[in-house]
């Protein structure tokens, strides 16, 4: 089969495939099919360009609203998964993967499908320490700090690909795994990009999640995007198996951002003409059903469980496929090229074929649309900021019997969650989180000073962390009767802001 790839693609789709179109006239080929490695930039209307993560001074509408609005429409099916620029209010309306315009998918948060025999995995995002193991919290219009975040990669998509077993032929993300330098040409890429040196150098280059899935799942062959630069390595597996990575550039004139290579298909047969549909995978459905009826689970799945998957999907009525052309539909706005209409960011809405797929596997949707959700931080919730204040300051003062090790424990969870709500509320630079901490420390004193103690009952930790899906670290009890008296005074005035906090609907 021969597959088209490109780089960063940053919505210039005019363009890809017009160099597409030369460059199979100078092989004397046709793509079968174009994998983009992120970027993409699927920019509908201005509200979904307000959503992107960049200076607005560098925000443009390109040219995949005319493919959307059905101007233009895409060659050959053309497949992608997200990078850091791109319309996250669009991509989070279809976290399961699906159709953004005719003959053009999305793969979403983490997704598998096949296409005309072809196995294609990938992973959307890039890897940032401070928010892989939290949950999906964004929720437009976003804040300063959300327009950045949710295009991060989370470790719950890692853990669902890697309880893959059956063999993958592509695999897409946008940034690279870690270690991946170690085997191609060093010397050429820090040549070509020479900032690079540092990370490399000390190991910290590349995702190294990524890196995890590379090791477990071996596919035959890896592309990324990201560091706007050609580097292709051969990476040799310990089972045998060798994975071809390719990083490609960004879509400007002159630079290495396409190429097409010829990729056998996994079952070995002959490359005939078939219907261009996209299969959903049967594997990657029954990992996301099972995740959810049996909450951490990490084995993987049998033949007789994707057969349930499979009876349910009928049963439904969800078909097990797409068809690039005739199953796109319109959900939001146009782009109106005289400027008018809205330019705040839209409200996500699931897509329709995602709530379906959901609705079939019992997949609960508030588990992948974040429009509530408060964010969690090491298995504890943050209180929203102004009722927890409130609720300190101005609630009556309750009668306190001694407080056990495990209220303790509890309520100095809470006091961590709500600092790291603040960072991720209102930034991550070095004088906003001084000014914060110290207006956090400031605070706690006068309140432990003036008010407050802890409330008669306590709800227990629950078993499971909410973040890893893994069950919750036992702390050592502290010993009350030799703990100094101020620290209990801390404890119950903290404690009393964890009761306000479990109150909230």
């Amino acid at each position: 089969m021969k597959v088209a790839v490109v780089g960063c693609a940053h919505g210039e789709l005019d363009a890809i495939y017009a160099a597409l179109a030369e460059a199979e006239a100078a092989r004397g080929v046709r793509a079968d099919v174009l994998l983009c490695a992120g970027d993409f930039q699927a920019v509908r209307n201005a509200a979904d360009l307000a959503s992107m993560a960049c200076p607005p001074r560098f925000r443009d509408m390109r040219s995949f609203w005319r493919y959307y609005a059905g101007d233009a429409r895409a060659p050959l099916p053309t497949l992608f998964v997200g990078g850091n620029h791109e319309a996250s209010t669009h991509l989070q309306e279809i976290p399961l993967g699906g159709l953004v315009a005719p003959n053009i998918y999305f793969l979403g948060n983490a997704g598998v499908v096949n296409f005309r025999g072809l196995r294609i995995a990938g992973v959307s995002g890039v890897y940032t320490e401070h928010n892989f193991h939290k949950h999906r919290f964004e929720s437009p219009p976003y804040p300063r700090s959300q327009i950045k975040s949710v295009y991060h990669a989370r470790r719950e998509d890692v853990d669902r690909l890697l309880r893959l077993r059956a063999p993958v032929d592509v695999f897409l993300s946008h940034d690279w795994p870690r270690g991946i330098t170690d085997f191609g040409d060093l010397a050429a890429l820090l040549r070509a990009k020479p900032f690079l040196k540092g990370e490399i150098a000390d190991g910290s280059f590349g995702n190294p999640a990524s890196r995890k899935v590379l090791d477990a799942l071996a596919p035959s062959f890896w592309f990324a995007a990201h560091i706007h630069v050609k580097f292709p390595a051969l990476v040799h597996h310990d089972s045998g198996k060798t994975t071809r990575f390719l990083a490609l550039d960004k879509a400007l004139p002159k630079r290495d951002f396409i190429q097409i290579l010829d990729i056998p298909r996994a079952d070995g047969e002959a490359e005939a003409e078939a219907e261009s549909a996209i299969e959903l995978d049967p594997e990657w459905l029954t990992i996301l059903r099972t995740e959810a009826e049996q909450r951490g689970r990490q084995t993987p799945v049998s033949e007789e469980e994707m057969h349930a998957t499979v009876q349910k999907m009928q049963a439904s009525g969800v078909k097990p496929f797409l068809s690039p052309i005739n199953d796109f539909e319109r959900r939001a706005a146009m782009h109106d090229p005289k400027g008018r209409g809205t330019v705040e960011q839209g409200q996500v809405v699931l897509q329709k074929e995602n709530k379906s797929i959901m609705a079939a596997l019992g997949l609960p949707e508030d588990a992948w649309l974040a429009k509530q959700q408060i964010a969690q931080v090491n298995g504890a919730q943050a209180a929203p900021v102004t009722p927890y204040l409130v609720s300190l300051l101005f609630s009556p003062t309750a009668s306190s019997p001694k407080t056990s090790s495990t209220k303790l424990q509890t309520t100095k969870d809470s006091a961590t969650a709500f600092g790291a709500m603040l960072y991720s509320t209102l930034g991550y630079s070095t004088v906003v989180r001084f000014v914060i901490t110290a207006a956090y420390f400031v605070f706690i004193f006068f309140a432990i000073t003036t008010r407050g103690t802890a409330p008669s009952s306590f709800p227990p930790p629950h078993p499971f962390d909410p973040v890893s899906n893994r069950p919750a670290q036992h702390h050592t009890p502290l010993p009350t009767s030799t703990s100094p008296p101020h620290q209990h005074h801390t404890y119950r005035t903290l404690a009393k802001l964890h009761a306000f906090r479990s109150s909230l609907p």
